[in-house]
């Protein structure tokens, strides 16, 4: 997927939520249940495709312990 497609889903997704937020579908209530599904489906997601992309090098196998 090419980089303006993404920001323009990112876009979307931010105008989309504005737009239930104002309509009143959601509320201050609802921010804990959001935060908890960022933190506990998109960001493994996002970690799972990223490291997907590191490519598989003798050289690379001491690079997790050098954090």
């Amino acid at each position: 997927m090419s980089p303006e497609v993404r920001i323009a889903l990112l876009i979307g997704l931010f105008v989309a939520g504005l737009v239930a937020r104002r309509s009143g579908w959601l509320q201050p209530k609802h921010a804990g249940f959001m935060l908890r599904l960022v933190i506990n489906v998109g960001l493994p997601a996002m970690f799972i495709a990223d490291v997907s992309r590191i490519p598989l090098r003798t050289d690379l196998i001491a690079l997790p312990s050098g954090a």
